[in-house]
């Protein structure tokens, strides 16, 4: 019998909670504020995230001495809108093929060169990270620093 008080005391507050109970006014159910998706595009205030493709557009040089006797060495790629590219170099070399900008973590590139011949022979895909500078004007990759030409 003990709890039959409170059974009459939860249903006359139900009942009474559904009757609008006299004198208190109707409540409203708030309405959830959408929350946006994970694939949502930023605000306009919002920074642009960084394009590492764009950013490696262009071409870009490196070069150096082989041993202390003199011999030089240089690369220089050139990376199209298109997705292909060409590396010259001297001694003379010519390689060309496919690239792309797989990953960006801060101004780091995943740079991965597939479809690569040389003088018809096929070459083996590459698959290395650069470092792009704060100014965009130089690309540590490769075991070489790379700088743009203009």
């Amino acid at each position: 019998m003990e709890h039959s008080w409170v059974i009459v005391v939860v249903t006359s507050l139900l009942l009474g909670a559904c009757s609008g109970g006299g004198s208190r006014p109707p409540t409203t159910t708030p309405k959830p504020t959408p929350r946006p998706s994970a694939s949502a595009s930023p605000t306009p205030s919002a920074s642009p995230a960084f394009d590492g493709r764009a950013a490696l557009l262009g071409r870009w040089r490196a070069s150096g001495e082989i041993d202390k006797g003199g011999m030089s060495w240089m690369k220089e790629y050139s990376f199209q809108d298109d997705g292909s590219f060409v590396m010259t170099g001297y001694p003379p070399i010519t390689v060309q093929g496919r690239w792309e900008v797989r990953e960006t973590v801060d101004r780091r590139l995943r740079i991965v060169l597939t479809d690569r011949t040389m003088s018809g022979s096929a070459w083996p895909d590459e698959d290395k990270w650069a470092q792009l500078s704060d100014d965009g004007e130089s690309l540590a990759w490769d075991k070489a620093t790379y700088f743009r030409q203009k």
